[in-house]
């Protein structure tokens, strides 16, 4: 058994400074991996061909774990430390299994990946947790405590977010999240990035006072571990800064030079 550790935006400072260090800290965990199913795994009479993860949950914690192969028809089962058992198996997409679901007991739980005893290959793993204070959407508009909210949740890919979206009339996934001053917060499920678009229009001047104060916002409220990078000279935008971080989601401003609106101002959340 294998063991996995587990508008118009006022031309002022856009964000208030950061509260306590307890308020900060979200607890959201993402774990991938690749392995098979081949003829050294083990075969059950009752369900089949697997192969099987330990992993420590608390009650309450929200987990996502997707599995994925090109080569087999994948399930899921996950199992309780007193023997619960749910399963997961494909539905429109027959090469992936989800399951979604809240945990209630506290221990050790165990995971399979199972196959049809004739079938075999690869498959790809992920596993995202959440504690359920994480889950839940931050109850401060304070800006910093929304930026790593966000940047927690961009681990996972906004999995825990997504459900939660409403979609408009065009597909888009409108963010229940209240981020101040934004015209609007979106999910792009292609990009795979959480967009906040804070101007919009043809004042070009406007514009870069938007994007400087945003700026400068960024660089007081992200962790120090953050660094910003500039570019100017894109096809797509007049400038952008990277905010990044070793081994964490990166955090993009962006000005965009040419929309069918004008110029446009976002920030952009992006995984690593």
């Amino acid at each position: 058994m294998k063991i996995i550790v587990i508008a118009i935006l006022m031309l002022f400072p856009l964000f208030v400074d950061a509260q306590t260090k307890g308020e900060n800290e979200f607890k959201v965990q993402s774990f991938s991996l690749s392995d098979k199913l081949d003829e050294n795994s083990i075969i059950d009479p009752e369900f089949g061909k697997y192969t099987a993860y330990d992993f420590d949950i608390n009650t309450s914690d929200h987990f996502i774990i997707k599995v994925k192969s090109n080569e087999f028809t994948p399930y899921l089962l996950i199992s309780s430390p007193k023997g619960k058992n749910i399963f997961a198996y494909p539905k429109n997409n027959k090469n992936e299994a989800i399951l979604d679901t809240v945990a209630t007991e506290t221990g050790k739980w165990s995971l399979y990946v199972i196959c049809d005893t004739l079938e075999s290959g690869a498959f790809n793993l992920s596993i995202n947790f959440c504690d359920k204070r994480s889950y839940a959407f931050p109850s401060s508009a304070n800006i910093s405590v929304l930026l790593k909210y966000l940047i927690a949740h961009a681990e996972p890919h906004f999995g825990f977010i997504i459900p939660r979206c409403t979609i408009s009339e065009n597909n888009i996934l409108i963010s229940p999240i209240k981020f101040p001053q934004a015209l609007s917060s979106i999910i792009d499920i292609e990009k795979e990035a959480y967009i906040m678009t804070f101007y919009e229009g043809k004042d070009e001047n406007l514009a870069d006072k938007t994007y400087q104060s945003i700026k400068k916002s960024l660089k007081d409220n992200l962790p120090d571990s953050f660094i910003n990078k500039e570019f100017t000279k894109s096809e797509i935008y007049t400038k952008f800064t990277k905010f990044s971080s070793l081994n964490q989601p990166s955090v993009y401003l962006r000005f965009y030079k040419s929309t069918s609106m004008g110029t446009k101002i976002t920030i952009e959340i992006e995984p690593k």
